[in-house]
């Protein structure tokens, strides 16, 4: 995620972004605590790593059919069943909270 936002231009050599400031206190400190994310160690991976995961807050209040179809114009793509992974997991979320998009209900068995 790190290595995207700084593709973005969100994060730089620069510690602190003009508009967001301190990006990674941000995501893993404010984000966290607001509940929009969870920042959590992946168990029995040595190293340690940490994963972002959705938070309670973001799964209330933010479609994952929009953040799909926003990072898909990032890419310049038009068709956001492309990302099948993502597209699988987007048609569930928001099966599951009854906001499935007219024109994506028909181009995937939900059920899978």
């Amino acid at each position: 995620m790190w290595a995207y936002l700084t593709d973005l231009g969100i994060i730089s050599s620069k510690k602190i972004h003009d508009y967001f400031g301190d990006v990674r206190k941000l995501l893993s400190v404010e984000f966290v605590r607001q509940m929009y994310v969870e920042f959590r160690r992946i168990p029995d991976v040595d190293p340690a790593k940490y994963e972002f995961r959705w938070g309670l807050r973001a799964e209330e209040e933010v479609s994952h059919y929009e953040i799909l179809k926003f990072v898909s114009q990032l890419h310049g793509i038009e068709d956001m069943s492309v990302w099948t992974t993502q597209h699988k997991e987007m048609m569930k979320a928001e099966s599951k909270k009854g906001r499935l998009p007219e024109n994506e209900s028909e181009e995937m068995n939900i059920s899978d």
